[in-house]
């Protein structure tokens, strides 16, 4: 994926609405300070989640304890 100015990739394990995601590795190109703080908080959340949800044309991602910390909406 990309998550701003650099790609990621990851493995994930999925059982229903169950996620995980493996080590995420990406490149590192220099990025202004607001996209890599933007980018560096995405791919932490990423890895906090635990579940996800799908609804007509949103994707919700959830912490472990539920909570939705990143949606995302098709275009």
């Amino acid at each position: 994926g990309t998550s701003g100015c650099n790609s990621y990739h990851a493995s994930y394990e999925a059982n229903g609405s169950d996620i995980s995601f493996g080590p995420i590795g990406g490149t590192k190109m220099l990025c202004p300070e607001a996209e890599r703080s933007t980018e560096d908080r995405y791919l932490q959340l990423l890895a906090e989640i635990g579940s996800y949800e799908v609804s007509g044309r949103a994707m919700s991602m959830n912490d472990t304890d539920g909570t939705p910390v990143l949606q995302f909406m098709q275009g």
